[in-house]
């Protein structure tokens, strides 16, 4: 595969920095500004491509070996922070059912009670989901032979909609939303440019076109979701609507040539909050009402508005947890490089996801 075709894109970090900050403000007033949630959704989109290009790219035909580098990396950029963060919950007290937590079935303990409060960890389903994928698909998608991954793909994108929509006839007063049948859509959107991308390789494609097309159906999509023009619908079209533009945007950026857009999207400020996305994510949750705390410590502090001070805590913690925690952790994945010849570069120089 040539060069340009598999190495970083810093415009993706951009997204994932955007994304996270649109469940920052949903999570902050998610009356005020509803769309944030689909922040959670763009970031699944996001997984899907980019881990079924790493996949794709490595596949050294060795099932064993390519399986258990990937699960490797995904542990050492997944698991430090994760389990920390429990661990220090769970001595202060602060997690109830933890077990469900450690497993990563947090999403399936928030289905099956629905009257459950989610608590300062509820945004951890998405994380569950994440976890599942991980565990789940590159098995599937190795396993099957390359002239039948576009079927498997169809397969999974059947089998998540039909699930979504018998779970809405079935459970609709459940968070039946939270587990992996229903959001794996967006994930296989994913997935599918994420396989037309290997397979495409260096022959262009049509970028404006395609980012076009893509905001108009989110666009559709968002205004069949939240009742711009009526009642909020619940057939859930718009959640296919939006795995498909975004993953059509997701495509569009990662093949984004020099411009304006390309610039504004790799502005340095942007590309390092994507960088530290996971830990913003994962702290973020725990630090409304820090505000409040610190204009009574600090009163000269309540000239800040709330949401910007919240906001300068979780980036602080964020890029704490990168540089003394994360960051050593991460760069033990360079001894675990995917390629098994002794020339070959570790595969930093190809982006992964990490949840969100």
């Amino acid at each position: 595969m040539p060069a340009p075709a598999i190495s970083h894109r810093s415009q993706l970090d951009s997204v994932r920095f955007f994304a996270f900050l649109g469940v920052f403000i949903f999570h902050f007033d998610e009356h005020a500004f509803a769309y944030g949630c689909l922040g959670v959704q763009l970031f699944f989109v996001l997984s899907g491509f980019l881990i079924t290009r790493l996949l794709l790219h490595n596949e050294s035909g060795n099932l064993r070996h390519d399986l258990g580098i990937f699960y490797v990396r995904r542990t050492l950029r997944i698991f430090p922070l994760y389990y920390l963060v429990l661990v220090v919950l769970l001595l202060a007290g602060q997690l109830p059912h933890p077990w469900w937590h450690f497993f990563y079935l947090h999403n399936l303990l928030m289905f099956l009670e629905p009257y459950l409060t989610p608590g300062v960890t509820g945004h951890f389903w998405s994380l569950a989901v994440e976890e599942q994928f991980y565990l789940l698909y590159p098995l599937l998608l190795l396993l099957t032979p390359s002239r039948f991954r576009l079927i498997l793909l169809l397969a999974l994108l059947v089998g998540s909609s039909a699930s979504r929509m018998l779970l809405h006839q079935l459970y609709p007063e459940t968070r039946y939303w939270v587990l992996l049948p229903v959001q794996g859509e967006y994930l296989v959107w994913g997935c599918f440019v994420g396989l037309f991308d290997i397979t495409r390789g260096a022959r262009p494609i049509p970028v404006g076109k395609c980012l076009l097309v893509g905001l108009l159906l989110h666009a559709l999509a968002t205004v069949d979701q939240f009742g711009l023009l009526g009642r909020p619908n619940t057939s859930g079209l718009c959640q296919t609507l939006h795995g498909i533009g975004f993953a059509l945007i997701v495509l569009s950026l990662w093949r984004l040539p020099e411009g304006w857009l390309m610039r504004l999207l790799t502005l340095a400020p942007f590309v390092y909050l994507g960088k530290i996305s996971y830990g913003l994510y994962v702290f973020h949750n725990f630090c409304y009402g820090v505000d409040d705390w610190i204009g009574e410590a600090l009163p000269w502090a309540r000239v800040i508005p709330g949401p910007a001070l919240v906001f300068a805590v979780v980036v602080g913690m964020a890029m704490l947890s990168w540089h003394l925690f994360e960051g050593p952790i991460n760069r033990h994945k360079d001894r675990f490089p995917y390629r098994r010849t002794p020339s070959a570069r570790p595969a930093k120089d190809t982006q992964e996801a990490t949840p969100a």
